[in-house]
Order: structure tokens, then sequence, then C-alpha cells
């Protein structure tokens, strides 16, 4: 699945490259330092997946999913926060995000896509091969 990614942080968004890293059949196509250039990679790229922090600079990441979501109905969009209360995970909800975790769950959270991911494949039918 191909992935892109926005935080502010530069730590964190290198610590996420490399958690991801970690599964063979996730791959980051993008960075973004905010929901900016979250919303242009995801034109760009048209990821299976975007991930974004809440809180950021220029468009927070909340806009983002809301814009996102519009233009790439099939992407699906994940939140993070290092706030992890009903409210913030609400707002996360509403505006698109369809996974909500804190930034302290980052493995865990990595764990259940990569799962999601493995039973999505296997629920696939095998394409045709070229005769």
């Amino acid at each position: 699945m191909r992935i892109v990614i926005a935080d502010d942080s530069d730590e964190y968004r290198e610590a996420l490259i490399h958690a991801i890293s970690n599964y063979p059949q996730l791959i980051v196509v993008g960075a973004a330092k905010n929901g900016a250039e979250l919303i242009e990679m995801c034109d760009s790229t048209a990821p299976d997946i975007a991930m974004t922090d809440i809180r950021m600079p220029i468009i927070d990441g909340l806009s983002a999913i809301k814009k996102i979501s519009k233009n790439h109905p099939k992407t699906l969009l994940v939140a993070f926060s290092t706030a992890n209360t009903a409210p913030i995970k609400q707002e996360a909800i509403m505006a698109g995000a369809h996974i909500f975790f804190s930034k302290d769950q980052t493995m865990v959270a990595l764990q259940g896509i990569y799962e999601n991911y493995k039973i999505e494949m296997s629920q696939r039918p095998e394409e045709k091969q070229p005769e």
C-alpha cells in the first residue's frame, strides 16, 4: 500500500517513516510538513493511505482530511495527535478520518493498518495473467 504522511515535527515524521519501513508492503511515497503539502501529495500520488497530524501550520490536518476525502474517496484517512481526548477523536472522525490514534500508540496503530491490509489483499480476486 502506498502511504503519504504529514507532520510538522521532523523528528516524528522521520520516526514514522522508519516505523513504516518495518512493513514491506507499506511504502511511503510522500512526507509532508503541513496540510497543504499533504493535499498536493495526495493529488500527485493517489495514495492508498494518508496519515496526518491534526495540528499543523498553513493547513491543519482536519482541513486537509476534509479536502482529501472529497477528492480521493478511496484513500484511507488516518489522523493522529498527541492529544488523545474524545473531543479530538470525534473531531477527526467528523472531518472524515477513518482511523484516529494517539502518537504514543503509533506502533499498535501501524500493526492494525498492516493487518487490515493483509486481510484486504487476501479477499481480492486474483488478477488474470496475460496469456
